[in-house]
C-alpha cells in the first residue's frame, strides 16, 4: 500500500552562511546566486509578538520543502541551485570569517514514515569541496 502524502515527511535543505558583523549582501554579490533569504543579527525572528530576534547574520538558498522518504532529489536541486566554485566558497569564508553549512530540515508526520537520511558519497565530497559542514535537524510535526 502506497503511503498517503500527508504520512511523509516534509525535507527541506538549506546552504546557509553564518557569522557575526558580515553582509549578506557581498556574499550574494561575490556568488552570484539570490539567496531565499538573509539577515543581521539582531533583526526579528517569527512574529512581533514572539519577540525573538536573530542571534547571527545569515545567508541561505533552500530547496523543498517536499513530502518523501527520499532526499536524494532535493539533494540534486541543491547541487544545481549552489552551483559554485568550492574555492570560491573557502575564500568568502575566510574573507567575511562565516562558516558554510549545509542543513537538512525534516518535520516527522506523528504516524507517517522516516526520511531515509543518506548523504552518498559524492554528495560529500561536494559539501566538502565547499568547505561545508552538514547538520540533520528533526522535529516532530503535528
Amino acid at each position: 500500500m502506497a503511503d498517503s502524502t500527508s504520512e511523509l515527511p516534509e525535507v527541506s535543505l538549506f546552504f546557509r552562511f553564518y557569522g557575526n558583523s558580515f553582509n549578506p549582501v557581498e556574499i550574494t554579490r561575490r556568488l552570484g546566486i539570490e539567496p531565499n533569504k538573509s539577515w543581521k543579527s539582531g533583526e526579528q525572528m517569527g512574529s512581533v509578538q514572539e519577540n525573538r530576534q536573530h542571534r547571527h547574520d545569515a545567508w541561505m538558498v533552500k530547496v523543498g520543502p517536499q513530502r518523501t522518504v527520499d532526499i536524494n532529489e532535493l539533494l540534486r536541486d541543491l547541487r544545481t541551485r549552489v552551483n559554485t566554485d568550492g574555492n570560491l566558497i573557502k575564500e568568502l569564508c575566510a574573507d567575511l570569517n562565516v562558516e558554510a553549512v549545509i542543513v537538512c530540515g525534516v518535520i516527522q508526520t506523528s504516524q507517517g514514515r522516516s526520511a531515509a537520511i543518506e548523504f552518498p558519497v559524492d554528495f560529500l565530497e561536494w559539501a566538502a569541496s565547499k568547505n561545508a559542514s552538514i547538520v540533520v535537524d528533526v522535529i516532530d510535526g503535528p
